[in-house]
């Protein structure tokens, strides 16, 4: 099977989206099927080339072709229009010259939608929830967007309806989204999200030290001040313990400041330690030596990051949402608890702290529920049922003129 993904950042981020696609990828290559990824040619990560199978095409434009462009992009979103176009082209270019079988999106800078609009082969979306990473959780996000994020929602809207299945990564966020975009259930799929345990396992004869680990970009939804703002209780008891934090540092508006900054201000130096974005094997190797891992998101509509640490055998305390209660079941493989909350976040983190066996059930429950449930062999299995079963009812449904040649053909009638 020849198969597309778009993936704009793929060569500037180790997002969830990004690592999703690559390792999809990788997985589908490994099988004997043709991958083919279209992104942007910004970044310098080389962590895609040389996979069997898998090919990245690159596509450029000029990031500011006029004076004032990016004053007209904070108003309208060009950019993703722009990026979204030459998309399309490059697939429109690669199915002249290898057959392309199905076209997989996300949802994230709306890259599908105009090759949505004439697609020439099966196309499958994949909502990751990049409209609901937001500090307002689970409510319609449409009252609070501005213009040009209420233009991003339509155009999603859009690729929505005219895509031929829509896959979700829990089932928590289908259920949403399809509240939200009124999507048909007959085409909507969950597709639970998967961890590579090759790169991601335990080392049980490695000590844990005392620290709490946080995994991902230090902004608000991500829930780095409630995190922040509950590190005071939590040093009162255990005086000894680290806080790590591992991820890019972001600008808070809602404080002044940028994320480090503000984390720095609410204990000792010598209790902080800032990793910035690290490798996925360095990732593993702190997360195998941690004592609690902590997701504190106000929503997630899945976690790599918490498979990641499940995988390494951790014990996690996580904000009760979203996907996350797809993985973890409250004191089952970890704890979980109300987001945005310093104190409840700082007992459940004191209380894994403390009780050795409960947080040494929770690691070993959490390894095995990711052998189970969210490996790679199960997403490759459900992704080809899907691709497969979209591809069908595509070729059965029979060709269709494209969209942009119907009016003209109506007004010739």
């Amino acid at each position: 099977m020849n198969i597309c993904f778009i993936c704009r950042n793929i060569l500037k981020d180790r997002g969830g989206i990004e690592t999703y696609t690559l390792e999809l990828a990788r997985a589908l290559g490994a099988r004997g099927h043709r991958v083919h990824i279209i992104a942007q040619n910004k970044g310098n990560l080389s962590w895609g080339y040389g996979l069997k199978g898998v090919t990245i095409h690159l596509v450029g434009f000029a990031e500011h072709p006029f004076p004032g462009y990016w004053m007209i992009d904070r108003l309208v979103p060009i950019d993703d229009l722009r990026f979204s176009v030459s998309a399309a082209k490059k697939i429109h270019e690669l199915t002249r010259l290898a057959k392309i079988d199905i076209v997989e999106a996300t949802d994230y800078f709306r890259s599908g939608f105009w090759y949505a609009l004439d697609r020439k082969t099966p196309f499958l979306l994949r909502l990751h929830g990049w409209f609901f990473n937001r500090q307002d959780g689970r409510i319609n996000p449409l009252g609070s967007l501005n213009f040009r994020e209420k233009l991003l929602f339509f155009m999603q809207q859009i690729t929505i309806n005219k895509a031929d299945v829509i896959s979700g990564v829990s089932s928590d966020f289908v259920e949403f989204a399809s509240e939200i975009w009124k999507i048909n259930h007959e085409k909507s799929r969950v597709i639970l999200n998967a961890v590579d345990v090759s790169k991601f396992s335990p080392d049980h004869a490695l000590p844990k030290d005392l620290s709490v680990l946080y995994v991902g970009r230090l902004n608000k939804n991500k829930g780095v001040l409630t995190l922040a703002d509950s590190m005071g209780d939590i040093l009162n008891h255990f005086p000894n313990v680290k806080f790590i934090f591992a991820g890019k540092d972001m600008f808070l508006k809602e404080v002044g400041c940028m994320a480090r900054e503000y984390i720095s201000k609410k204990v000792p130096a010598s209790s902080l330690v800032f990793l910035g974005e690290v490798t996925p094997y360095e990732l593993a190797a702190y997360y195998r030596k941690s004592s609690v891992v902590v997701i504190p998101s106000f929503y997630e509509s899945s976690c790599i990051a918490c498979l990641e640490a499940m995988a390494c055998g951790c014990a996690i305390v996580a904000s009760d949402v979203g996907g996350i209660k797809d993985m973890i079941h409250h004191e089952k493989q970890g704890l979980l608890v109300p987001p945005g909350n310093p104190e409840e976040l700082s007992r459940a983190i004191v209380r894994l702290l403390e009780e050795a066996p409960l947080r040494e059930s929770c690691a070993k429950n959490a390894v095995e529920k990711v052998s189970q449930e969210f490996n790679y062999d199960k997403l490759v299995n459900n992704t080809l049922a899907v691709y497969g079963e979209t591809i069908a009812n595509y070729q059965a449904s029979g060709w269709k003129l494209p969209i942009v040649v119907r009016p003209l053909l109506s007004r010739v009638k």
